[in-house]
């Protein structure tokens, strides 16, 4: 592939704002492949793109990858049709930012009326090639990888689908793409460390490292492990009683082991990886989060002793018959903890305290007298008095069971 750089555009910001680039957005350009480099790097357009690719599969590049193409600009505005909350992508709701800064754009010559995205022979090879190219380009200068999947290799109705629901069309082949891009790539190896895999055997994620050990297609799956294997993120004697996958991708965002969930929930659905599930459901199930995350919204201001005693509370109720089981369900039944439907336990980041008080309980200190259930001395009611037995009150908790 020639790749022409000849032309120039000048609508473009020097730099990506500290942003590195990791999504490829395809689009079509309602126009021909000179005409359309030329209106591009007119400043009277007020548009551009990294990359143009003809039908004939000729490519210009008219804007280097160290510098943002304005062509996928996201606003800020709720009730804009280019607002990012209206994206498709989790990774651009997320961002809450142009997404110029942290994309790659290619334009294709062509018409959607004419075409509805499809592309020539020609066009698709050099698609391919270019997007290969692109990204040892990106690996080369900004040092990531951008993954080869439906939410990196993008088009401009997935970044704005209210104002751009057409671009590049429905017969685009983002599937064929994908799937040459992988096939012509040399095969990348990610092994996982062993490190990582014994301290997965060690919280009692994993049986045994064996069947992972022959996993080296995943990209990111050792720096997923690498995270869950940090100081206090996972204990064997958590038990968060997990089975629903997108209750598992939730405990691992809190937990700061992955940002977002959409590349491990497209690894999830392609079956490549036969345990892949498993694996995720299996850490969200020992991660300390939850327990933390109510202890602290539960009792910040009560001192160690006070948020050991929640702590004990939870799991009293996990060894109970009258509740459900496991941590999470524990947590997330209905009406329950207050925390959780006035919206403090998503905001709860533990402290100090609360970490070592959730510990101590770990490690068996219980002086709970088997409490199932504490309030604050300002709401306990009637209910609480005749429905339950009192144990004992410890600073603005009353405990019962």
């Amino acid at each position: 592939m020639t790749i022409r750089t000849t032309k120039k555009s000048p609508n473009k910001n020097t730099g990506r704002n500290s942003w590195k680039p990791d999504i490829i957005v395809c689009h079509i350009s309602e126009g021909y492949y000179e005409s359309g480099c030329d209106w591009l790097c007119n400043p009277t357009s007020q548009a551009s793109t990294h990359y143009f690719v003809g039908k004939k599969g000729e490519v210009s590049q008219l804007v280097d990858l160290k510098d943002t193409a304005w062509g996928n600009g996201t606003t800020t505005t709720a009730g804009d049709s280019r607002y990012y909350g209206n994206s498709t992508i989790q990774a651009v709701r997320q961002r809450k930012t142009s997404a110029n800064y942290y994309t790659i754009s290619i334009e294709h010559e062509g018409f959607y009326k004419d075409s509805k995205g499809s592309l020539t022979e020609a066009q698709l090879s050099a698609t391919v090639e270019l997007i290969q190219h692109i990204i040892k380009e990106v690996k080369n200068i900004f040092g990531i990888d951008i993954p080869v999947d439906r939410q990196h290799i993008v088009g401009h109705c997935d970044i704005a689908p209210k104002w751009k629901p057409n671009c590049p069309g429905q017969n685009f082949p983002f599937d064929e793409i994908i799937k040459r891009v992988k096939g012509n790539s040399v095969t990348a190896v990610y092994k996982i460390s062993e490190t990582n895999l014994t301290a997965m055997v060690n919280a009692s994620v994993i049986n045994s490292p064996d069947y992972w050990r022959s996993v080296t297609s995943i990209q990111y799956l050792d720096t997923l492990l690498s995270n869950a294997a940090k100081d206090g993120v996972l204990d064997k004697r958590i038990n968060n009683g997990i089975t629903d996958i997108d209750q598992a991708y939730s405990v691992l965002i809190d937990a700061g082991i992955i940002n977002t969930a959409d590349y491990w929930k497209s690894l999830v659905k392609s079956g490549e990886v036969k345990y892949l599930k498993d694996l995720i459901i299996g850490i969200a199930n020992k991660c300390r989060i939850v327990l933390e995350k109510i202890v602290h919204a539960e009792s910040q201001g009560e001192g160690l002793e006070g948020q050991e005693y929640v702590a004990n509370v939870i799991l009293n109720r996990c060894n109970s018959k009258s509740f459900p089981n496991g941590i999470y369900n524990v947590v997330f039944a209905a009406n329950h903890f207050s925390p959780v439907t006035d919206g403090s336990y998503v905001k709860a980041v533990p402290s100090t305290s609360v970490k070592s008080a959730v510990s101590n309980v770990l490690g068996g200190k219980d002086n709970s007298k088997g409490a199932l259930y504490f309030c604050s001395k300002a709401t306990a009611g009637k209910w609480h008095e005749k429905a339950l037995t009192f144990l004992f009150e410890h600073k603005n908790h009353r405990f019962y069971k």
